[in-house]
């Protein structure tokens, strides 16, 4: 967690929780402001105000010195103690706010802060077991506190307890119905789990819009110069333009787009800068908007005239799609980050593929999907990449099966798939790598589930988290990937490639659960992609008895993947650029339409 410095009241919380400021740490809405001890003197409730209003203008040095005198005299004063916690949970310092909230528990058991923010201190330091009781007391004590569910559910969704983390994540927003933030991860919690429907991640989508969105909506009109073929003003909005994994592919499709026909923007909510973050302002007309509101982010793209605008976040933490509901540009688009609709009637198109939504799918979107020749994500491999080793079974005897995807995409409906896989292929291991490993508590859970199975933990290995170039390095252990679902891989599944080793995927019904497919497809890898469970182990098991194909395939599966439109990030961008273009002449052919059609008693404009 970064340190909290001057965060303004309208600015994103930097605890993570998607609310503002003002509405949490800042303020702790749900619940009244710890009470103090009854033994506090007059002078110390006076102070603690004082300190309570220098907190929400993110003064915390002088609020540390004044909890301190507070605590001098009163030292069981639960107000000033909750508010040294919340500080020390901003600095990141987990151990020191636990041991606060816990002090100020022993005076109060019952406050609802002090239980609420102990949960999130333990949580956030990986200690999931020992947090639980503290959330799940704050949610007996207020039936009605919403970040208590919704911190609950975040903790389970790590865990892969994916159809708990649904129903908390959904309870959470029916509570709150006023936080979009909040909303969108009950989206992405959705998504992640493979009981709801189409039909019911479409209604999601447009009741977050219904909610949220709608009072916002705006369409035109707009100065913009309707010329088909002139140099387009492109915006890309994101909170993400650093070494994030969307970052990395975004960076290859930046660096390919032409600057002749296209004007660069970058509306940045990124708040961890680093030094993809300074090439990316460098190579565009930049605009920080983390500290502007909606209002002044739209006021700033009218500003820029922007043609079209695309949103690469979708509903991922930190998104701005109500800047997109007040519809700045013309032409918006979604991409990239996020694997649904919007929700939004002001998105005009989603960028996908074939793979990723065919033209004959359940799937559902607001948008106008527009698909692009092959795949919808283009990956630059890394230079720092090692060679592809021999497979491990030559020298171990036995199959290493292996997934290093992050933990809470291991469900219960994945994890019954691997065991099954686990104990028709005899001998075979399991490496999971992930940096939530590093847990005890999800390791506990893990090889708990798995022994509750009968499979033994010496057949289970769990590594945290290494350097990307070790990463790399580690997947010569690795004979045969499994993929998670219907939460696929993406830049793991290259990495994967990258290094020789063949992905094993489940085509799903949803994009993020045909991401995977639509990366082996691209490269000529379609053989490893199963239509059902049963393919999916039946392919599993028959790959790891045909060790000589398995070889072989490790030789040439890193040329396919380098080799295939994944990797050209020339084609792809000029492929996406086109795309572009066309729904750009789309929308200055029906604006001058309409135009010609002014004044005229027998037309009717749109």
């Amino acid at each position: 967690m970064s340190k909290h410095t001057n965060t303004g009241r309208n600015a994103p919380c930097p605890c993570g929780s998607g609310k503002k400021y003002k509405k949490c740490c800042g303020h702790a809405r749900q619940s009244p402001p710890a009470a103090p001890s009854g033994k506090a003197r007059p002078e110390a409730e006076n102070l603690f105000r004082a300190a309570e209003t220098l907190y929400l203008t993110g003064n915390h040095a002088r609020v540390t010195v004044i909890c301190e005198q507070i605590l001098a005299s009163s030292p069981r004063h639960t107000g000033a103690l909750c508010l040294l916690g919340r500080i020390q949970l901003n600095n990141g310092d987990n151990s020191r706010a636990t041991e606060l909230f816990k002090a100020a528990l022993n005076v109060s058991p019952r406050d609802l802060q002090a239980l609420y923010f102990c949960g999130r201190s333990l949580g956030n330091a990986g200690r999931f077991t020992e947090a639980m009781p503290y959330l799940q007391k704050a949610i007996r004590e207020n039936p009605g506190f919403a970040e208590g569910y919704n911190f609950l559910g975040t903790i389970l969704h790590v865990m892969g307890r994916d159809d708990e983390a649904a129903e908390l994540a959904l309870k959470a927003v029916q509570i709150d119905r006023n936080n979009p933030q909040l909303h969108s991860h009950q989206l992405v919690c959705a998504l992640s789990n493979s009981r709801y429907s189409a039909i019911e991640l479409f209604g999601f989508h447009k009741e977050w819009a219904a909610r949220h969105a709608s009072r916002y909506y705006f369409n035109g009109p707009y100065a913009n110069i309707p010329d088909p073929e002139r140099k387009i003003r492109l915006g890309y909005v994101s909170p993400r333009f650093n070494r994030d994994i969307v970052g990395y592919f975004f960076k290859s499709v930046f660096d390919h787009h032409s600057r002749k026909d296209f004007e660069m923007f970058c509306y940045s909510n990124t708040r961890a800068r680093d030094d993809f973050t300074d090439y990316f302002a460098r190579g565009s007309r930049w605009r920080d908007i983390a500290n502007l509101s909606d209002e002044e982010t739209v006021k700033c793209i009218r500003g820029d005239e922007i043609d079209i605008l695309v949103d690469i976040s979708g509903h991922t933490p930190n998104n701005r799609l109500l800047v997109f509901a007040r519809k700045p540009a013309p032409v918006q688009v979604t991409w990239l980050d996020y694997f649904d609709t919007t929700g939004l009637e002001t998105m005009d198109y989603l960028v996908s593929d074939p793979v990723s939504t065919p033209r004959d799918g359940a799937q559902l979107y607001v948008e106008q999907v527009v698909r692009m020749p092959h795949t919808r994500l283009c990956w630059t491999p890394p230079e720092f990449a090692p060679a592809v080793s021999c497979a491990p079974a030559l020298k171990q005897g036995f199959i290493t099966f292996g997934s290093f995807n992050r933990p809470e995409k291991m469900t219960a409906k994945v994890l019954s798939l691997w065991v099954r896989i686990l104990r028709e292929v005899a001998g075979s291991r399991l490496l999971l790598k992930n940096r939530n490993f590093n847990v005890q508590d999800i390791r506990n859970h893990f090889l708990a589930a798995f022994t509750r199975e009968g499979i033994a933990p010496d057949r289970i290995e769990m590594r945290d988290e290494s350097p990307h170039q070790t990463l790399l390095q580690e997947y010569g252990d690795v004979d045969i990937a499994l993929d998670t679902f219907p939460y696929n891989g993406g830049a793991t599944t290259c990495d994967a490639l990258l290094m020789g080793v063949p992905v094993i995927t489940l085509l799903g019904d949803r994009m993020i659960s045909r991401q995977s497919a639509s990366i082996l497809s691209s490269s000529g890898l379609a053989d490893f992609i199963a239509e059902d469970e049963e393919s999916y182990v039946h392919m599993a098991v028959e790959w790891s008895h045909s060790t000589d194909l398995l070889v072989e395939m490790r030789s040439q599966i890193r040329e396919r993947l380098v080799s295939s439109p994944v990797c050209d990030a020339r084609k792809f961008t000029g492929a996406l650029e086109r795309i572009f273009r066309d729904i750009w002449r789309r929308w200055c052919d029906d604006h001058n339409a309409a135009s010609s059609c002014q004044g005229d008693p027998g037309q009717v404009t749109k």
